[in-house]
């Protein structure tokens, strides 16, 4: 399993998402990859299922599941 976290922007003239442009130049600084363990147990941490595919999320609902996630864990320890 690979996941990757890109930040699309929505095209509403084509109706889909896509690449901000400056991804082009510069794809380093534009995708987080994590890969088998370490993805799925990223996204059980921020509450979502890793056997499930699904659309982009909006970076506000993403940001909220880091958020909280990271709020039930402040002041334990990493577990690694």
């Amino acid at each position: 399993m690979s996941i990757s976290f890109l930040p699309y922007v929505f095209n509403s003239e084509r109706g889909r998402w896509d690449f901000p442009d400056a991804s082009d130049r510069d794809p380093e600084s534009f995708e987080l990859n994590v890969s088998n363990a370490n993805g799925a147990d990223l996204l059980l941490v921020i509450g979502l299922d890793p056997d499930v595919e699904r659309a982009p999320l909006p970076i506000e609902h993403f940001s909220s599941l880091v958020t909280a996630a990271l709020r039930r864990h402040l002041g334990r320890r990493s577990p690694h």
